[in-house]
């Protein structure tokens, strides 16, 4: 990775490795294009090319280059390009290989417009309109078709299949509706052909590239922050609603007008693999190198809690090193703590609240998806400082209720407040500073390292000319150090274990640093040792740093040992709230769960443990 520091605070963030395969690319095409303008029935040398395209040549030159050539081989680079960016950008919104133009019907649909005007007799112009049109009517409606219940890639991917066979039909018999001449124009332009191509082709589409490009260009890092999911891009501080139809939109218009340029050219995509299969989601219990021992519970008692300060490794620790290694601008001395900086309540721009007011709460909600509504004037208060805890049965409630205090969900009815104001009347990238998010549906780009992963963390708080400053760098190195992740800072995330997977997630969200921290199931799919593993690691990062963590976990007893404010609820309603040893009853849990249990002090940290009542004796067998 390449940091370009610029005057005025400004910086770019590059890979090397990108910028090289940018680079050779630009002087292959320049080296091909000389030889295309050079070659052809009348043979020129590449010295006169050259001469010509300077301004040089004799008269005869000039023509063939200039007014012959040039033309077709603009046109060619331009769908070229078209195409590649289209097609990028519809795989990453997507996060599916499939999502190609030609897969998802725009390419199709540019073609039924351009075949449309061929059956009329229409000129050349009229066909690259109508071909423009086709593929952005065609694009609205695979769109509309998806998003009838909710977008998705897959869902849009499906849709567009099912498009471009109908379309796919209605070509063919347009074609058997035209005259001959203009059946067999319409088949060598459905063929893709820079025959005849001139400057009056080539010119819309490279006018669109030079308006379009840069614009797709500075949403790139937004884009991938996307492919990691709807719901942490929103909460890494990403307008998804409107960033992902605008992006598509650019995306068909380019492939619509590559198709009115040269006809409707399939997109053909080259993706690298990951390098290596996944690791087991189970597997490794044992901690990675460098990583801090699991802490010891037994005889932890919460007044104790807030006494506890973290203890940096030292400067020779392997995982200061680790993290310099990743981060070569990071010097030692550099970094007066290994975790990042502490956010209080004040912080981030928020204005100051009342001691008896809390940062987050939910009043009044009515929560629904479409038309099923899922809880009523429901009102949640999150304790500023605490570690809360949602627990309930399956289908309760309990990610919805997370969903809509992260601004993933628009309540119905009531409101989200943040620091005493709506939250969905606060911008996503300032809400993305105050309030992070951690959903179940992340997915981690194939390929992408520890590194990069938590790095993205940083986004609510970069812009296009500020991409990467020392604060960055100090911070992300300090997340991965408190996740005992900097060893792995290298390692590509999906060959990682389930546990390892998980602390760099977590990394990734200390790295957004945000006072509120908001976790949907955090140990879901792992084992015990990392369910463990992870919850402390979460409980030291809500005593050591104060941050207020709310969480949603189904293990009623791991619930009552670490959380310090628990919120019980059923059918859409909140049951019970407060201490964990107030809310773990006998009576409670039977109310909720329909479970008969006992409660008794957990032996090693003396906070409630449920002993389900047995449903059958179990003894030794009669003789």
């Amino acid at each position: 990775m390449i940091v370009l520091r610029l005057p005025g605070g400004l910086s770019l963030r590059l890979r090397a490795r990108a910028l090289a395969v940018g680079a050779g690319i630009a002087l292959l095409a320049l080296a091909l294009g000389v030889l295309a303008l050079a070659g052809g029935e009348q043979l020129l040398r590449p010295a006169d090319v050259l001469r010509t395209l300077t301004g040089g040549g004799a008269p005869a030159d000039r023509f063939i280059v200039l007014d012959l050539r040039l033309p077709r081989l603009a046109t060619a680079l331009g769908v070229g390009a078209a195409l590649g960016l289209a097609g990028a950008v519809c795989q990453a919104l997507l996060r599916n290989p499939l999502g190609s133009p030609d897969v998802l019907g725009f390419t199709q649909g540019a073609a039924t417009g351009g075949l449309t005007v061929v059956v009329l007799g229409g000129s050349s112009l009229a066909l690259g309109a109508a071909a423009v049109a086709g593929g952005l009517a065609t694009g609205a409606a695979v769109y509309a078709l998806a998003g009838r219940r909710g977008l998705s890639g897959h869902r849009l991917v499906l849709v567009g299949i099912g498009v471009t066979a109908i379309l796919a039909g209605v070509n063919g018999f347009l074609l058997t509706r035209a005259p001959l001449m203009d059946a067999a124009r319409a088949t060598l332009w459905l063929t893709g052909s820079l025959d005849g191509r001139g400057w009056v082709n080539s010119l819309p589409l490279l006018a669109a590239l030079a308006l379009l490009a840069p614009a797709v260009l500075a949403g790139g890092r937004a884009l991938g922050v996307t492919g990691m999911g709807e719901d942490l891009a929103t909460a890494l501080g990403v307008p998804v609603r409107w960033l992902r139809p605008l992006l598509l939109a650019a995306a068909v218009a380019l492939v619509s007008l590559a198709a009115a340029a040269a006809g409707p050219v399939s997109f053909v995509a080259l993706n690298r693999a990951a390098p290596g299969p996944p690791a087991d989601p189970g597997a490794g219990t044992e901690p990675a190198a460098g990583h801090p021992p699991r802490r010891r519970v037994a005889g932890r008692r919460r007044p104790a809690r807030a006494a506890r300060r973290h203890r940096a490794p030292t400067a020779g620790g392997r995982g200061d090193r680790g993290a310099r290694r990743w981060a070569p601008g990071l010097a030692a001395g550099h970094r007066t703590s290994s975790r990042p900086a502490v956010t209080r309540p004040h912080e981030n721009g928020a204005p100051p609240m009342r001691a008896d007011t809390p940062r987050l709460v939910g009043r009044a909600m009515t929560l629904a998806y479409e038309r099923r509504t899922v809880a009523e004037d429901l009102t949640v208060p999150v304790p500023d400082g605490s570690f809360t805890v949602i627990i309930g049965p399956n289908a309760c409630g309990k990610s919805t209720l997370l969903r809509a205090l992260a601004r993933l969900l628009r309540p119905a009815a009531g409101a989200v407040l943040l620091d005493g104001a709506d939250i969905h009347r606060r911008g996503t990238r300032e809400v993305a500073r105050v309030l992070g998010m951690l959903p179940q549906s992340s997915v981690a780009p194939d390929g992408i390292t520890v590194a990069d992963l938590v790095a993205r963390g940083r986004h609510p708080h970069q812009g296009l000319l500020r991409q990467w400053s020392r604060d960055d760098e100090r911070i992300v190195a300090g997340a991965m150090a408190d996740t005992g992740v900097a060893d792995l800072a290298d390692r590509p995330v999906d060959q990682l274990s389930g546990g390892q997977r998980q602390r760099v997630w977590i990394a990734m969200a200390l790295a957004q640093q945000t006072p509120l921290l908001l976790l949907d199931e955090p140990t879901t799919y792992l084992d015990i040792a990392h369910q463990v593993e992870v919850l402390d690691l979460c409980a030291r990062l809500h005593e050591e740093q104060g941050r207020t963590l709310v969480a949603v976990l189904h293990d009623l007893n791991q619930a009552a040992r670490y959380a310090t404010h628990l919120v019980a609820m059923r059918d859409g309603a909140v049951v019970a709230a407060g201490e964990p040893r107030r809310v773990v009853t006998a009576a409670l849990v039977e109310e909720v769960f329909g479970l008969p249990c006992r409660v008794i002090d957990d032996p090693e940290t003396g906070t409630p443990l449920v002993v389900p009542a047995a449903r059958r004796r179990v003894g030794p067998a009669p003789a």
